[in-house]
């Protein structure tokens, strides 16, 4: 009899179950023991027979319960992602009641999509039937369904990018030193966000991406800077400074207090981002905003999607074109590139 065994990891967290499948040795790590012990049986199950094996009807609040401790301690997605997941889940039970895993079929996606059009916009539908299709297609591969589902995502409008001119980021970096911007002890920060603001523009990161930078991720020698995304949980060890944000990054980090290891003594607060942006003439202007322009200057720039899908750190080059690339000035170049100039004929002259 071919068997699967549940075993602790020194100085791991978690169970782990092993198994072994033509010689070739495979492991799996749950959150719990009872996870643990109750996938192993299901391996062992798999193992030992070669004739189909019934979905297990696992009740919805439990196979939910166990789908989020996957995703939360397995897989390690931050809190937001998990209310995400947890909020489309509840949608789902609201529609369709609570249904055992074996019973969920095409009939409750269609309701699903149903109902949620009259109170949500179809960007947010399709943000829960991709919650929804992970989890079915992890209910898949536990068994605990074995229906094929079709998934067509409903059509979204294209939104029109926020972009800033060049004149415009100059009058924010210059509200900079414009404004009166104070930390906890009463000292000046305007360089704080002058540094903060030339990142964002010139990097694409993230506010929070930004916050949590230290001098250390800084290589003053190559330009580059080591980031982490909060977001996708994804690190990126070289990414490139602009040549005429180093000088004034120098300058800064020469003024940084000995000890201090946070590139930023001064928290963003909302407060002060308006002061700044007001005086910009911005007032409208978001923080995140400033990742939009990024996207615009690379595409303006004649660069293609790729290049501002891994700089934006973005998983498919469809939400790159979709939200963050401004590309009116491509659509101008094209129409003007036709030839036509000697088609073009005076009517006063032709007569």
């Amino acid at each position: 009899m071919k068997k699967a065994w549940v075993h602790k990891r020194k100085n791991r967290a978690g169970w782990y179950v092993d198994w072994i499948v033509n010689r070739k040795r495979h492991q799996k790590k749950c959150p719990n023991k009872s996870l643990a012990d109750k996938f192993a049986s299901r391996i062992i199950q798999q193992l030992n027979t070669d004739v189909y094996v019934e979905p297990i009807k696992e009740l919805w609040d439990k196979a939910t319960s166990e789908y989020i401790n996957y995703k939360k301690y397995v897989r390690g997605l931050t809190p937001a992602s998990i209310r995400s997941i947890q909020s489309s889940l509840d949608h789902f039970k609201k529609i369709n009641g609570p249904v055992k895993s074996s019973e969920i079929d095409q009939q409750h996606i269609h309701k699903l999509i149903e109902d949620r059009r009259k109170s949500a916009q179809n960007p947010t539908i399709n943000k829960d039937l991709r919650n929804i299709r992970a989890f079915l297609n992890w209910l898949k591969k536990n068994r605990y369904n074995t229906k094929h589902f079709d998934w067509e995502m409903l059509k979204e409008d294209s939104k029109d990018a926020i972009s800033l001119t060049a004149g415009q980021v100059s009058d924010l970096t210059a509200a900079c030193w414009r404004v009166h911007v104070f930390d906890r002890w009463k000292k000046p920060t305007n360089f704080q966000w002058y540094i903060r603001i030339l990142l964002a523009v010139t990097t694409g990161l993230r506010k929070e991406d930004i916050e949590s930078l230290c001098i250390s991720n800084i290589d003053f020698e190559s330009g580059t800077v080591q980031t982490f995304s909060h977001k996708t949980r994804k690190h990126s060890s070289r990414r490139p400074l602009h040549s005429l944000v180093m000088p004034a990054l120098s300058r800064y980090h020469a003024l940084i207090p000995p000890g201090q290891k946070n590139l930023f003594s001064d928290k963003f607060t909302s407060d002060k981002w308006d002061r700044i942006r007001k005086a910009a003439g911005l007032p409208d202007l978001h923080f995140h905003h400033l990742r939009h322009a990024f996207a615009s200057f690379v595409a303006q720039a004649g660069f293609s999607t790729s290049v501002a899908q891994h700089l934006l750190e973005h998983s498919t080059p469809n939400l790159t074109n979709r939200v963050y690339i401004n590309v009116d000035r491509k659509f101008k170049d094209a129409v003007e590139s036709i030839p036509i100039g000697q088609a073009i004929i005076d009517p006063d002259q032709s007569e």
